[in-house]
């Protein structure tokens, strides 16, 4: 199942979020959080925080950030990937079949 969860980081451009990645592969998020959280000790996923206040705008208001942000012409909260994101190590090479 890690290497499922590393294979569909790499499909969706080397990162996601656990909503994602649990729609994805049809697994249960809090499951899927603990072996995130392995794949992170293990240094095969990096987990990082995106958005910062923006947050406030996904559910449905409009923080100041997002008032500022100069993507605001462009940017559709209901689709940016907001909060905490998992990403693949640079260093992690898939191992051969």
């Amino acid at each position: 199942m890690l290497a499922k969860i590393l294979d569909a980081l790499q499909e969706r451009g080397g990162s996601a979020s656990v909503r994602e990645l649990s729609a994805q592969l049809n697994v249960d998020e809090d499951a899927l959080l603990g072996m995130l959280e392995f794949l992170v000790q293990k240094g095969r996923v990096h987990q990082e925080q995106w958005g910062g206040t923006c947050l406030i705008a996904e559910e449905g208001g409009v923080s100041s950030a997002c008032r500022l942000c100069p993507l605001r012409s462009v940017c559709r909260v209901d689709d940016a990937r907001l909060g905490v994101v998992y990403t693949v190590s640079p260093n992690y090479q898939p191992e051969a079949d």
